[in-house]
């Protein structure tokens, strides 16, 4: 579904009549960022610039298909670690780390309560 949110700079595409109506359309809300301070804009545009830089080393020739990649660029975003938490996205929100094929061998996790999970959240949430 649509965001509930969408934050942006203060760049006139984002200021204009159209883009408002297209916000109210989707049922979400704007938050504009602080003006002359592009500072506030870092985390996005770096995540931008990453993305970016993905999709450019595997986008094809003609760059056509750019917009199937999008999916495989976020899921490298969320499942690597960050310099500047410590942690990967996923682990933020899910409190583990990604598992894309379970190793039905040596896979031995202790089961976890929700209490327990909860706990460990709160802790990398406060990490953060």
């Amino acid at each position: 579904g649509a965001p509930r949110r969408i934050i942006s700079d203060r760049g006139v595409q984002f200021t204009a009549r159209f883009w408002k109506a297209f916000i109210r359309l989707l049922g979400s809300s704007q938050r504009l960022s602080s003006a002359y301070h592009p500072s506030t804009n870092g985390v996005a545009e770096r995540a931008n610039a990453m993305i970016e830089r993905y999709l450019r080393s595997y986008v094809s020739y003609q760059q056509t298909d750019w917009i199937d990649l999008i999916p495989f660029a976020e899921f490298a975003y969320n499942n690597v670690v960050h310099s500047s938490t410590g942690y990967s996205p996923f682990y933020i929100v899910h409190g583990m780390e990604f598992e894309p094929l379970p190793n039905f061998v040596s896979h031995k996790r202790d089961p976890i309560t929700v209490q327990d999970w909860a706990i460990k959240i709160k802790q990398c949430w406060n990490n953060v």
